[in-house]
């Protein structure tokens, strides 16, 4: 078991590792920088990387033990847990004011050569300047919950190692 927990504890900290980037990443996009155009493998290997931080979650948290979700106060656990419990509200919040409120609903694209945005199949034509500014709003649509995904995975990892063995009926 002890091998396991090694290989838990190197899992919890590239995820946390994961979340500094994903944050720092994320955080371009309030400074105009749209970070897909940084580098397309670092943009798509923190989406996959996320991705499957909230599988390792879920299967973490999925396994027949009982886990204690409440870590005692003032440990780094309860940092973890609170970490993820904010990143869970903003991601809701910048989902709902990104999609709703910056992109009102539509897509950046080019259609014939023209910068549009789309929205239900209707294009509105806009300028270069507004195309590259709702190029930046998608990517933080985009990019704000990944945070959220590997705190989760870092709190599941944590919680494993603190969680009591499953009784066996038998």
């Amino acid at each position: 078991m002890k091998g396991r927990d090694v290989l838990n504890k190197i899992c919890a900290i590239t995820f946390s590792l994961l979340a500094l980037l994903g944050f720092t990443v994320h955080a371009m996009t309030f400074f105009g920088y749209d970070p897909r155009a940084l580098s397309l493998g670092l943009w798509y290997g923190l989406q996959f990387s996320s991705a499957l931080a909230l599988i390792v979650a879920l299967v973490t948290f999925g396994e027949n033990r009982r886990i204690n979700l409440l870590p005692p106060s003032g440990s780094l656990k309860k940092l973890v847990a609170l970490c993820f419990f904010i990143f869970i509200v903003y991601c809701v919040f910048n989902f709902l004011f990104t999609e709703f409120v910056l992109l009102e609903g539509g897509k950046p694209q080019i259609a014939n050569g023209n910068y549009a945005i789309g929205s239900h199949g209707f294009l509105t034509t806009i300028s270069k300047e507004e195309f590259m500014r709702a190029m930046v709003y998608e990517a933080r649509l985009y990019s704000g919950h990944w945070m959220a995904f590997f705190f989760f995975a870092v709190m599941a990892l944590h919680s494993k190692s603190t969680s009591l063995p499953s009784k066996s009926h038998g």
